[in-house]
């Protein structure tokens, strides 16, 4: 059964927002402070943790190369947006 745009958005959302948590105390032991220090720690966190999970899908999936790098990409600027947020504010 498909969900509802509204409804993926919002999940959407809230995964965010545990990911930002999550990264608030990931910055904090970091001592990641400006962006140098933001960009250290999401692609550090996106090589560690995402990248993995996105090469699953263009594995396991069978889905092409160029939407695993656009997916890749996406996660990757998604993560240091994030971090640079939280880096700056924290």
């Amino acid at each position: 059964m498909k969900m509802s745009p509204v409804k993926a958005m919002t999940l959407a959302f809230i995964f965010t927002l545990v990911a930002a948590f999550v990264l608030a105390h990931f910055a904090t032991a970091w001592n990641a402070m400006g962006i140098v220090g933001a960009a250290e720690l999401a692609f550090w966190g996106w090589l560690g943790f995402m990248l993995p999970i996105i090469a699953g899908g263009y594995l396991w999936e069978n889905k092409s190369f160029n939407l695993f790098v656009m997916n890749a990409t996406y996660q990757l600027l998604n993560l240091f947006v994030i971090v640079l947020v939280l880096v700056l504010w924290l």
